[in-house]
């Protein structure tokens, strides 16, 4: 049997993190041998479901506990703002790095500073690589530090980078009406405590500006309208993109950039249909779709995927999975609808 690639999670407590151990316990070629909070406590007190990891414990984060660990790759599953104190340290110590916030995703550091905090190590974020995989291949295999996309703008790029690549669509007047479950605001909203507060509910949020808006639109090279909706479900991500298409373009003409590009992709299903949450949750697959109006004056352009792992952790570890030379779709293929 190959050697196992020794991983470990600075932000253990966090419902990415939890994600993370999910497919963990199923890859057959990563070993967990380190995983960290703020406070220490045995990991199976914390998650008892997962019977693998029983034997870890929670360790409040050091450098030199992480060499001795062992661990090739850290995956930082942290709010914005975190991950730049660990960062450098750990690059230093030739130990590879997938960040699941946000601090490496922008390339223009003002923009970061505008929509986040003041950036600290913003002379690493050129080395960073951002890794959606279905654009950034061959960049991944070789990098040493991914900031792995957001779960909104990984269903908004997937959605319609392609169209604009192609020429197909105008680069104005682009709408993206997205519909989250709770998980995607974090552990304390999605908390049985606040759980009151959404159940039953359906509302918009930040609509006069997301944070996610600036990566959308770096990724992209357009400016939108972003609206993001908290549904009140566990998770899942359905975007809706409201797109002006060239004169002439024909819906033959989108179908093909979308087979195209996404034919041999390992998580990209285009659809004949409207897709449902149901059918991807717990899953790494996006899945597309698109139509006309009426008027046929808008090319409407669906896209779902699950926000914990497409959007989040399954990502995370598909990028690391071509980092180290494994299949893409290792301990991902086989995931269980949730």
């Amino acid at each position: 049997m190959a050697t196992k690639i020794k991983v470990a999670v600075l932000g253990i407590t966090g419902l990415t993190g939890e994600e993370l151990l999910r497919i963990f316990e199923n890859h057959p070629q990563v070993e967990v041998v380190s995983v960290y909070s703020r406070t220490a406590q045995k990991l199976k007190d914390l998650y008892p479901h997962f019977k693998k990891f029983a034997h870890l414990n929670v360790d409040v984060f050091s450098i030199e506990h992480l060499k001795k660990s062992g661990a090739q790759c850290v995956f930082i599953a942290l709010p914005h703002g975190q991950a730049m104190e660990f960062v450098p340290r750990i690059l230093e110590a030739k130990i590879k790095v997938v960040d699941l916030g946000s601090d490496f995703r922008l390339q223009d550091i003002a923009a970061y500073e505008k929509w986040y905090q003041k950036h600290t190590a913003a002379s690493f974020v050129p080395k960073a690589v951002y890794g959606l995989c279905e654009f950034n291949r061959e960049q991944i295999k070789t990098a040493e530090l991914i900031a792995n996309p957001g779960c909104y703008v990984t269903s908004a790029t997937l959605a319609i980078k392609p169209l604009i690549d192609a020429d197909l669509i105008e680069k104005e007047d682009i709408i993206v009406d997205a519909k989250s479950g709770v998980s995607g605001a974090g552990r304390e909203v999605y908390s049985d405590a606040r759980r009151a507060q959404w159940e039953n509910s359906f509302s918009a949020y930040k609509v006069d500006g997301h944070r996610h808006l600036p990566e959308i639109e770096q990724n992209i090279g357009a400016k939108i309208t972003f609206t993001p909706h908290l549904l009140p479900i566990d998770r899942g991500i359905i975007a809706t993109c409201y797109l002006k298409p060239k004169k002439g373009v024909t819906a033959a003409q989108i179908k093909d950039v979308f087979m195209k590009k996404y034919m041999h992709e390992n998580f990209v299903e285009v659809l004949d249909k409207s897709p449902n949450l149901k059918d991807i949750l717990g899953t790494n697959y996006t899945q597309i779709y698109f139509t006309f109006d009426a008027n046929r004056t808008r090319l409407i352009v669906i896209a779902a995927l699950d926000n914990l792992t497409k959007g989040a952790s399954g990502q995370a570890i598909q990028n690391m999975n071509l980092m180290f030379g494994l299949e893409e779709d290792a301990g991902l293929k086989d995931l269980k609808r949730i």
